[in-house]
């Protein structure tokens, strides 16, 4: 696995070193100067896709057709893309920690409502990212791409739409929402942690039966 991880590595920094180092810049002057903290919750989103994109790459040069020759399992080169995707997550949350911190001290906001706002986030991104990686092995990057940008704005607009027309949630909603609404802060992000950890270990699985079937 390791030499799968270093081969994503070197192609995610041979691709989007120069591009990621700006982002960084702009991000950190944006949200000090600007006060834009909204940036912060968004690089955990933006560092998935880079991981995603790594499967485009992999198909245009005709990757995996050679990775079938070597010496290693579904296992490992599934779980090298999980790893290295998961990972640039987690580093663009602890980012967002850092600059979350520097923030605070410059403008003064509460630095534990950033830090509930990133494990929502970062927990919402895990959810998701988790079946667009195992996804993209089974119908290509685009299309998983193309699909989710599809559900997400479903997701934005189906609610109010239905509340317009005076169709709710029922009791169950309310029920959920009254319980959430009852839950520690940090409780809710572990409980939220938890179960995208557990969506991304099933999607991982997924994804390593849908590799060995593939036809290259």
């Amino acid at each position: 696995m390791i030499g799968f991880l270093r081969k994503d590595f070197y192609t995610m920094a041979a691709l989007y070193k120069k591009n990621l180092l700006l982002v960084l810049a702009l991000y950190t002057a944006m949200t000090l100067v600007m006060h834009v903290t909204f940036l912060l919750y968004m690089l955990v989103w933006m560092m998935g896709f880079y991981g995603l994109s790594a499967s485009t790459v992999d198909d245009s040069c005709g990757w995996d057709r050679y990775a079938r020759t070597l010496p290693a399992s579904a296992w490992q080169a599934v779980g090298a893309r999980f790893v290295m995707t998961l990972g640039m997550m987690v580093l663009a949350a602890l980012f967002g920690v850092v600059i979350g911190f520097l923030n605070s001290r410059i403008h003064g906001d509460d630095y534990a409502e950033t830090l509930l706002m990133l494990g929502i986030v970062s927990s919402a991104a895990l959810l998701f990212m988790g079946p667009l990686l195992a996804g993209a092995y089974k119908w290509g990057v685009e299309k998983v791409r193309n699909g989710f940008f599809v559900l997400f704005m479903a997701a934005c607009l189906l609610p109010p739409a239905l509340s317009r027309v005076g169709i709710t949630g029922g009791n169950a909603l309310q029920g959920l929402t009254r319980w959430l609404d009852r839950q520690a802060p940090a409780v809710l992000v572990a409980l939220l942690l938890a179960v995208a950890l557990a969506v991304c270990f099933l999607s991982y699985l997924a994804a390593c039966r849908i590799y060995r079937r593939k036809e290259f």
